[in-house]
């Protein structure tokens, strides 16, 4: 007890407790505790972010400004694993209780951030889409999803020899993280890209979705973008307005 005293004494002079204000700091007898009204606590206000996102009242999430913007700010207060430093604390109920948030947060994250980058990609913004989708792969090196849009990302952008390089990466990463291989789609994608190697490498190139007298299919669907806010428009206008045959 004395030196739970001592402790408490230590920490109290380091913050200047109650110094200017009422104190952090709340010890009795049998409970020690802090003033939660004078605490900012990152996982809280992650959360409440997720939560204004995720109540906001809105037909697409995905395309909804505020929402995005509550999902950025989200983003940037994540800085690494929860709680990282703490390997072992000799409890099992804790070790448990800490890899259960661990591993919730950082799910919520990689889907943070897929949504962001999709988000950035169907605007055309293909640099804020990169840095994102490369973000994402900061958290989760062998994310497959991540390194195929990367290289779809670059293949727009007419930076070829990124996307190939982006494949390697993907191939290591798997390699040696899960002892896998990509996918056929990334593979697909791979090769399609290769066939392309004779052609001119250049940053405005970027790759023709044009079909010819052909109709678009599902393979396709990967140049399916610009037309989000026409497409939003639409659909608000169907469910508003009766259709008149």
């Amino acid at each position: 007890r004395k030196n739970l005293r001592t402790e408490l004494n230590r920490m109290r002079t380091a913050i200047q407790d109650g110094a200017t204000h009422a104190p952090f700091i709340l010890a009795s007898r049998h409970t020690l505790t802090v003033d939660m009204r004078q605490a900012t606590i990152d996982t809280h206000l992650f959360e409440s972010l997720i939560d204004a996102s995720r109540k906001h009242p809105h037909k697409a999430q995905e395309d909804c400004p505020e929402c995005l913007a509550y999902m950025r700010q989200a983003v940037d207060l994540y800085h690494g694993p929860f709680l990282e430093d703490i390997h072992s604390t000799g409890s099992d109920l804790l070790d448990d209780w800490v890899t259960n948030n661990r591993t919730r947060y950082q799910n919520i994250i990689v889907h943070l951030l897929a949504q962001i980058y999709q988000h950035y990609e169907r605007m055309g913004d293909f640099n804020q889409a990169r840095h994102f989708a490369q973000r994402q792969l900061t958290v989760e090196p062998w994310n497959e999803e991540a390194h195929y849009s990367l290289m779809r990302i670059f293949l727009r952008q007419g930076n070829r020899s990124a996307a190939l390089a982006q494949y390697e990466n993907c191939v290591h990463a798997m390699s040696d993280a899960l002892d896998a291989a990509p996918g056929d789609a990334t593979k697909a994608l791979y090769q399609g890209i290769r066939t392309q190697e004779g052609q001119p490498d250049t940053q405005s190139a970027g790759v023709s979705p044009y079909v010819g007298l052909r109709a678009f299919t599902a393979s396709d669907s990967d140049y399916f973008f610009g037309r989000d806010k026409i497409i939003l428009r639409l659909q608000e206008s169907v469910a508003t307005h009766p259709l008149v045959a």
